[in-house]
């Protein structure tokens, strides 16, 4: 009790910090007093207002899918966090990879991965990014990805993803709680999309989202499933099959993938939860190297963001799995979605 009093005391004063300086810039941007880009083509953001553990990557995924469906040729533009490189990237020419994960950042090398067909483009400076996506390649909508408060490009759709498992204690800003910025400022997005949900009740947020938005709330449901990873290829497996394989994963809720991994009934020899956007390292390999020897196992099971930045060094003599996660709105949301989509070019934001 009295540890968790004497960090409330020291990350108090570090949050109001923090909120002030949002609050600044959203000001500044609201005012018009910094500089936002500009482009004749839709640009579509989907963010969180928490700091990860959304879900962001698979709803991407799917987003593209949905949209490819209604005759778009979308785009992605990414900042690519993690990668060792700068500038512009091109991650995927709509046919193939054209980079390495370590020259895009894992979550946008792993899109290139599951979509394969569409442009992704990596930028700090994400107007640059668009700019190079709409001179290279044939597209007719630009995704943002993790763009809620990216607020320099002119975008016409905001989406923002809420995670419905994540507490209530976690929506106080950082580095107190898990907020990017003030709940306040949900009032900029057109969509609010509660992922993760079990579809029981009501997402637990939604009478506080309320509070600050009219966007319509929508909710998405994830599907999982194991996937074997053989010569390149991810392979559909029957879970009863496995092995008992050491298990790891480096991403925002570690705890989403071991209840997962429970809830379908594999077996886990051992298992280890790194930090999200874990580097795979000398260390860490053989660390998980260790793991194999002692749990006299030759399985791993991870999950495709962190297979992509596995050696093959590492797991070429390996029985290889995934657990893939994937998304899509609930039936009558991704109706409500489809509606909201109907109006994109019309709309504005700032």
């Amino acid at each position: 009790m009295k540890s968790n009093l004497l960090l409330y005391i020291i990350l108090k004063p570090l949050s109001l910090i923090y909120g002030a300086l949002t609050f600044l810039r959203n000001l500044l941007f609201n005012k018009k007093h910094l500089k936002i880009y500009q482009f004749n083509l839709p640009i579509l953001s989907i963010g969180n207002i928490t700091a990860g553990g959304t879900g962001k990557t698979p709803f991407t995924c799917y987003m593209v899918e949905l949209l490819k469906g209604l005759g778009y040729k979308p785009g992605i533009v990414s900042r690519g966090y993690g990668r060792q490189s700068k500038g512009v990237v091109i991650v995927h020419n709509g046919s193939s990879l054209c980079s390495k994960v370590t020259e895009s950042g894992d979550e946008p090398y792993m899109m290139g991965k599951v979509l394969r067909d569409t442009p992704i483009i990596v930028s700090e400076e994400r107007f640059r990014g668009i700019e190079k996506i709409i001179e290279k390649f044939d597209v007719n909508i630009v995704i943002l990805d993790d763009a809620f408060q990216h607020r320099k490009i002119h975008r016409n759709m905001d989406i923002v993803l809420m995670n419905a498992q994540e507490p209530k204690s976690h929506y106080h800003l950082l580095p107190l709680g898990r907020l990017r910025e003030s709940l306040s400022n949900l009032k900029r997005a057109d969509i609010i999309i509660h992922t993760k949900h079990s579809g029981e009740t009501k997402p637990h947020m939604a009478k506080t989202v309320s509070k600050y938005s009219t966007a319509p709330q929508l909710v998405s449901k994830n599907k999982y499933k194991i996937l074997q990873y053989k010569s390149n290829q991810y392979e559909s497996m029957n879970i009863p099959d496995m092995k008992a394989a050491v298990a790891f994963c480096g991403i925002a809720h570690p705890e989403s993938f071991t209840k997962t991994l429970d809830a379908l009934g594999v077996e886990i020899s051992d298992l280890h939860c790194f930090n999200d956007h874990q580097e795979y390292n000398a260390k860490i390999l053989e660390r998980l190297q260790t793991s194999l020897v002692m749990s006299q196992s030759k399985s791993i099971i991870t999950t495709e963001k962190d297979l992509v930045k596995l050696p093959d060094s590492f797991i070429k003599n390996l029985d290889v799995y995934i657990l893939r996660m994937s998304m899509e709105l609930t039936a009558k949301s991704r109706e409500n979605m489809i509606q909201q989509l109907s109006k994109i070019k019309s709309r504005k934001t700032s």
